[in-house]
């Protein structure tokens, strides 16, 4: 990148794909960091000089892909709650859903503990979740779920590429922690299938939680700045508009 060699304006925020090698580039290049999961534990104690964001829709697409084989409810389901995560402000509240999430991921049966009149706890987790993302506006709807559609494999890299070696940091030990706390929870005997059972949503997901600084806005306010959720769209339309001009 030239544009800090070339003198111009230092930028306050940097919102791009999943791209681990853009981040990396971007981080190296507007902050002291040498890596993403570097920057994201530097931001629990101080601001870095700037704000480094993945793009929702390309975040999202990262996920819509992985939930291609199961059916449109739960794929649907999934992106919803993801879409709460993403806009939660305090990471007390996104450590709830997180949680919730891990335990409905992970568990193979559902409803009362079997032999009880008690729900399980991934019924009464789910019930948490769905009544979270039908109460209140979510990031993803009908509307929604086209557009991510129409991004292209090459413009959105996953984050968590199973091929690229992650650092481990505050963030990924954090998960982790949330997940060894409900192992007990996700062994529970429920009376049925849980039809939202998808395991793989949830190992996705807590190799992301080691960069829930950049994906979510959970440090939005600490910044003091940035588009919730963050979005480059507005650019790219720009953009889009200048290469029409120019042709």
């Amino acid at each position: 990148m030239e544009w800090c060699r070339i003198g111009a304006p230092h930028l306050k925020e940097v919102v791009t794909d999943a791209s681990r090698a853009l981040l990396t580039a971007v981080i190296k290049e507007f902050t002291c960091y040498p890596t993403i999961e570097r920057y994201a534990d530097a931001c629990r104690n101080t601001i870095p000089d700037c704000y480094i964001r993945i793009d929702v829709a390309h975040f999202m697409k990262t996920y819509s892909d992985a939930l291609k084989s199961v059916s449109r409810p739960v794929r649907i389901f999934y992106l919803a709650v993801i879409g709460q995560i993403i806009l939660y402000r305090h990471v007390e509240d996104a450590r709830k859903i997180l949680k919730a999430l891990l335990i409905v991921s992970q568990c193979e049966l559902e409803g009362n503990l079997q032999g009880t009149c008690i729900k399980s706890d991934c019924e009464t987790q789910k019930q948490f979740l769905e009544h979270l993302i039908t109460g209140k506006e979510i990031i993803i709807d009908e509307e929604e779920l086209i557009i991510t559609e129409s991004i292209s494999s090459e413009e959105s890299i996953p984050i968590s590429d199973e091929e690229t070696k992650i650092s481990s940091n505050w963030w990924l030990k954090w998960g982790e922690k949330i997940n060894s706390e409900i192992q007990n929870s996700i062994s529970q005997n429920g009376t049925r299938a849980n039809a939202h059972y998808a395991p793989h949503i949830a190992t996705k997901l807590l190799r992301d939680i080691g960069t829930i600084v950049l994906w979510s806005n959970i440090y939005t306010d600490k910044f003091g700045y940035g588009r919730i959720p963050a979005s480059s769209a507005p650019v790219e339309s720009e953009f889009n508009k200048l290469k029409k001009f120019s042709y």
